[in-house]
């Protein structure tokens, strides 16, 4: 079965080398490699092309920059495999990774199949993995099991062609994964995650990631809210996987905004302390008759509403009230 790998690429010139040849070695074989050239400005569209010219499986596009989503999409309207996954270009992959997502898929008839990553830091820091445990259910619950994790990337993952007809990804946006991810494992019938840390996700000082901006806290509220409204048209509101599927999602969402208010300075988080309140006035009724959410959680969503300053000295104190246990458990 051909499987397709989408690599967005732009100004990788340092880490691009390392990204192809992991997935030019891959035990499985049978690939279709996708590099789209971003409109890079050094010279990662020539690495682009020097691998085209040695491996026949290399296709390479070179476009106008347009983001990684766009990238992505542009990859996807392209693609003949069966199955696709992605790599971001700065990261590189264990060589049994695909084999051993193509199997796990096949194995337990699922739409996807996903691992863990681990990181890597610019110091050679290698993260140890000992967790080597398979999770097997719904698309719900897989995704709430990567919410757990903190593990809503893109990458890592093996997917059904079939499941992109109606979902691509969301442009112009940071935490795009974010809003992909909620969409693709919810039309999943079935998914499978094996903790076993194949994915090897580079930590950049200099990456997107790795920056508080105006645009992340913005982009995140903005998906937040897409994301609750998602979940509230697929499910009944009064139904229990969407009771259960809200609560898990609203405390994975406010935990990650949270951690983001954690950085910056107090002046320019005002702005988005006062947006964080908003979204949790929209939500606190909710919030406290959800019978999956914690008291100790219901107490800190109300605590953080009695005032800015009272939310601005939990964020400087980095005391952070959510509760990270899952309350799901796969067998």
């Amino acid at each position: 079965m051909l499987i397709s790998v989408i690599i967005p690429v732009y100004n990788v010139e340092k880490y691009l080398k390392n990204c192809v040849e992991s997935i030019l070695n891959q035990t499985y074989k049978n690939l279709e490699i996708i590099l789209v050239d971003d409109g890079s400005t050094d010279s990662s569209g020539e690495i682009c092309d020097f691998y085209q010219q040695i491996d026949k499986r290399v296709k390479v596009i070179h476009r106008h920059n347009g983001g990684v989503s766009n990238a992505r999409n542009t990859g996807i309207s392209v693609m003949k495999g069966d199955l696709v996954t992605f790599v971001d270009s700065d990261d590189y992959i264990d060589p049994r990774m695909v084999e051993i997502l193509y199997r796990l898929l096949l194995k337990n008839n699922a739409d996807i199949s996903a691992t863990s990553s681990k990181n890597v830091y610019e110091k050679n820091f290698l993260s140890n993995k000992k967790q080597e445990e398979i999770y097997i259910g719904t698309g719900v619950e897989i995704l709430m099991e990567l919410h757990n994790r903190y593990s809503w990337e893109v990458w890592g993952k093996l997917y059904k062609r079939e499941l992109f007809s109606n979902i691509k990804f969301l442009e112009d946006k940071i935490y795009e994964d974010y809003y992909f991810s909620t969409r693709i494992f919810l039309s999943a019938k079935k998914a499978v995650f094996a903790d076993y840390g194949l994915y090897n996700y580079y930590q950049r000082s200099s990456g997107i990631m790795g920056e508080s901006s105006k645009v992340m806290k913005k982009d995140l509220i903005e998906i937040i809210e897409s994301n609750i409204q998602f979940i509230d048209e697929l499910y009944k509101f009064q139904d229990k996987d969407n009771q259960k599927l809200y609560a898990n999602f609203i405390k994975h969402s406010f935990e990650r905004l949270y951690r983001i208010l954690l950085n910056g300075k107090k002046r320019r988080n005002f702005e988005y302390i006062q947006s964080y309140r908003m979204l949790v006035i929209k939500n606190i009724t909710r919030i406290m008759k959800n019978e999956y959410i914690e008291v100790s959680t219901k107490f800190g969503f109300l605590l953080s509403l009695l005032s800015v300053s009272v939310l601005r000295l939990l964020i400087i104190t980095k005391y952070s009230f959510m509760n990270k246990n899952s309350f799901i458990k796969l067998k």
